[in-house]
């Protein structure tokens, strides 16, 4: 078995795709690995392929008109993580970047088209990956308002990170995220001062713990009712 049919044969897709389908996915595709923090894309870049995370973690971002840059999402394994190749609507100023040390397949959007075409089995798994990754970027992009309380927007963050990469530690929650404190203001397009004082007024409730790459969610309940506005433990 090849390296390229080794990697997709554990992706969720790859069971609905016919033999000749493998073969074809095989024969494009390319394996790419890269350090932490590596390019996987580049705004303008590579817009003729799609891009498949088959391990480590991948940050989406784009820039805005004045060059701030946001994370509109950050992508655990057995995702694809470009979608404007096959929507014929390349976004010039989007571009990924690994978080983790991360192993890509870069296979040709034109293939991935063919292949929705043909198959409504392989089809149905693009457009579910493709309509929750169009909800949680609008949802996020929603939050990035001045109406919008830091502390929402942080504890929405939260929420979301430990349902994509939590990990259950007795009654507590870890999440190994890998990003620094600006990274996290720029999903939420906040200062990076403000989510510093933020996440320490939460520490500071005892509801989360974290380091420079990890957030310990110690009670969850606790985190959403702070999220409501509700003051806990004096903070």
């Amino acid at each position: 078995m090849d390296s390229i049919t080794q990697a997709a044969s554990k992706a969720p897709f790859w069971e609905t795709l016919t033999e000749s389908q493998k073969r074809q996915f095989a024969e494009s595709a390319r394996l790419k690995t890269v350090d932490e923090r590596g390019s996987i894309y580049a705004p303008s870049k590579g817009i003729d392929v799609m891009h498949y995370v088959v391990s480590g973690r991948v940050k989406v971002c784009r820039y805005f008109g004045d060059l701030r840059e946001i994370i509109i999402d950050l992508v655990p394994e057995d995702k694809f993580i470009s979608f404007q190749p096959i929507l014929d609507v390349p976004d010039q100023i989007e571009y990924a970047d690994s978080v983790f040390p991360s192993t890509v397949i870069q296979v040709s959007a034109s293939l991935i088209k063919g292949f929705m075409n043909e198959n409504a089995a392989f089809s149905a798994i693009m457009f579910q990956q493709l309509a929750h990754r169009h909800n949680k970027v609008n949802r996020k992009l929603s939050l990035v308002h001045p109406t919008v309380l830091i502390r929402q927007q942080i504890v929405l963050l939260l929420l979301e990170f430990a349902e994509s990469f939590g990990r259950k530690v007795g009654y507590e929650i870890e999440i190994e995220h890998g990003l620094s404190q600006h990274e996290i203001a720029c999903m939420i397009h906040r200062t990076r001062q403000s989510v510093t004082g933020t996440l320490r007024k939460l520490k500071q409730a005892n509801i989360i713990n974290y380091t420079r790459r990890s957030i310990l969610i110690r009670d969850l309940s606790q985190l959403k009712q702070w999220g409501k506005g509700e003051r806990i433990n004096g903070v």
